[in-house]
């Protein structure tokens, strides 16, 4: 039988982190190290039979963010590949997607560009309060932001489909609401992703056609 020594007082050990941005709940993701102190998050699945992710998250230890790179992807998988090749590139290889039934043998390179501006998460960003369906198809978004500025909503489904993305929202400081059509939507459990320059504000609804 193995027995297993803890000390309490040891150094070596997890200790979790207290993030001031987080990221989307994942499995069969694949990370690598980008840099020194930066890693690259790409990929995933949601649950079994929902299909896959295609999308990519930056992790900063410096402010320990994760921040959602808008960017150009890979199609959805899970169960790939990812490792690093040089400081600011990664390959991705292989992967398969559950809701396609494909398995993938294609090779990708993902540079991160130096003149890229990529958000500084700050420790307040701001609250989803709550979210909650008004009609047969609108939702309503109820959130406090900390900063005022431009925003980005996004609404996607667990195959990682966008069904709602607004770009050029002014938000003020403080409580605010903001409402929006699912229109040809079906039911299920949907995501909103809040972008600002302060960071990245996620959460989850149940939406009933």
């Amino acid at each position: 039988m193995l027995k297993v020594a803890y000390n309490a007082a040891a150094k070596t050990k997890f200790t979790q982190i207290n993030l001031y941005s987080n990221c989307t709940p994942l499995f069969e993701s694949s990370m690598a190290n980008l840099e020194p102190g930066k890693i690259l998050l790409f990929g995933g699945n949601y649950a079994y039979g929902k299909g896959n992710y295609q999308f990519s998250w930056l992790f900063n230890i410096a402010d320990t963010s994760w921040k959602y790179l808008e960017i150009y992807s890979p199609p959805c998988r899970s169960s790939h590949s990812l490792s690093k090749i040089d400081n600011g590139k990664i390959i991705c290889f292989g992967g398969i997607d559950d809701d396609m039934c494909i398995e993938y043998n294609d090779t990708w390179l993902f540079t991160l560009d130096s003149t890229t501006s990529i958000p500084n998460a700050s420790k307040h960003t701001g609250t989803i309060i709550s979210i909650h369906q008004n009609s047969s198809d609108e939702i309503n978004i109820e959130y406090n932001m900390e900063i005022a500025g431009k925003i980005d909503i996004m609404i996607y489904d667990l195959q990682g489909t966008t069904v709602f993305h607004n770009e050029n929202i002014t938000a003020e400081s403080g409580q605010q609401k903001y409402s929006f059509r699912m229109n040809n939507a079906a039911t299920g459990v949907y995501f909103v992703v809040i972008s600002s320059s302060a960071g990245v504000l996620f959460d989850k609804f149940v939406f009933i056609r």
